[in-house]
């Protein structure tokens, strides 16, 4: 059972792994104020530097609320993860194998909440941390994007994983989502090949969380 846990706990992982964005503003120099005197007004020179601000286009939710069922293996091992989520907000998953459910996570922006069901214990993750364990980078918007996003080919290149995501796409319900995601690069230098299939896509049905999450996690340091 120990190999199976640590099986399924690189998988789901790396089935979750992301990229961050990050948006840099340009400041705009502050001109000064005007010099007054009793009897002239001194006017500072116009400044001739430009401003060039980029402002990240605005997420479009394809959907409110979402559920699908992710297929994957591994060493002819079948891993199977039931997801729901609730679109910008939390990504709730259990992953099972041969029938038996062996981890459930609860995914927000800020951490992520894992019951390892086959040792009884209750973990506490920070994006960061899981990050370390996979060898890839990993916050909410990727393990979203995972999921949503409709770019075909995305490259990584970062210190311990370099490699592509390929999607294949299909239609549900007029939206376009993955139906096929494959993962395909070196983490921590070694090569890893990981597919995964998505089906049973359900759109902006009311999701239930009926995952029950004890206190007293104890936190991955």
């Amino acid at each position: 059972m120990q190999g199976i846990k640590k099986i399924i706990y690189l998988l789901l992982i790396v089935a979750l792994t992301a990229s961050c964005s990050v948006f840099k503003k340009s400041s705009k120099k502050k001109k000064s104020a005007p010099v007054q005197t009793q009897t002239t007004i001194t006017k500072p020179e116009k400044s001739k530097d430009t401003v060039t601000v980029s402002i990240p286009a605005k997420k479009i939710a394809p959907y409110k609320s979402c559920s699908f069922k992710c297929k994957t293996t591994f060493k002819s091992m079948p891993v199977t993860l039931n997801v729901r989520t609730t679109y910008d907000s939390i990504f709730w998953i259990s992953a099972s194998s041969f029938g038996i459910e062996a981890i459930r996570v609860k995914c927000d922006r800020d951490s992520l909440l894992m019951t390892d069901k086959l040792n009884k214990e209750n973990v506490h993750w920070t994006y960061q941390r899981a990050a370390v364990y996979a060898g890839l980078p990993l916050t909410f918007d990727f393990i979203q994007d995972l999921f949503t996003d409709t770019t075909l080919v995305k490259s990584y290149n970062t210190a311990k994983f370099s490699g592509t995501v390929v999607k294949k796409l299909t239609t549900v319900q007029g939206v376009r989502l993955p139906e096929q995601v494959n993962i395909d690069g070196k983490i921590k230098g070694s090569q890893q090949k990981i597919q995964l299939s998505l089906s049973n896509y359900k759109l902006n049905a009311k999701n239930e969380y009926p995952f029950e999450f004890v206190k007293g996690y104890k936190t991955v340091k």
